[in-house]
């Protein structure tokens, strides 16, 4: 209930009357507000909900999707997707220590419109080269390959890097 009342008694007289297209000040108005380091007066998830709600509002008025309240751009970078190639593990009907061995592509600026070519490329390799598969089968076995290391499959050209997620 003290959140409650910090949004409508502290927050919204605070930031009534600001431009709700300027986040920048929108938020730093409420950090002065708030005046701790660590947003422990008005609390985080206080400042937080209304930032959200302003953005939120603020795309809605200018009928545009809430990513681009935030960036402008024709295209965005997407998160380059791990291939995992081996499970290990406690759980594993094997001897492999880590509990999943990831490949990740090396430099790759993955956009909407290459996706399909990086995907294209992925479906060759695991499919048309059976052999690197092996060597990464191995290498993910030894722990010599450590995580993001090089491993070149030199048919294809492509350049993985080795990541492993090692159970707690």
């Amino acid at each position: 209930m003290k959140a409650v009342h910090n949004v409508f008694h502290v927050i919204q007289p605070g930031v009534k009357g600001l431009d709700a297209s300027d986040q920048q000040a929108l938020d730093e108005t409420m950090i002065a507000l708030d005046g701790t380091p660590n947003k422990s007066k008005l609390g985080a998830n206080a400042i937080l909900g209304v930032s959200i709600a302003v953005a939120k509002a603020d795309a809605a008025e200018k009928e545009i999707p809430l990513y681009r309240q935030f960036v402008m751009r024709e295209e965005y970078l997407l998160p380059v997707p791990q291939l995992n190639v081996l499970n290990g593990g406690r759980h594993a009907d094997n001897n492999v220590d880590f509990q999943e061995s990831m490949i990740v592509e090396v430099g790759v600026n993955l956009t909407a419109s290459n996706m399909n070519e990086f995907l294209d490329k992925v479906v060759q390799f695991s499919a048309g080269n059976p052999g690197a598969i092996v060597a990464l089968v191995e290498a993910a076995k030894h722990p010599k390959y450590r995580t993001n290391e090089h491993i070149k499959i030199s048919p294809l050209y492509i350049d993985f890097r080795m990541n492993w997620k090692v159970a707690g």
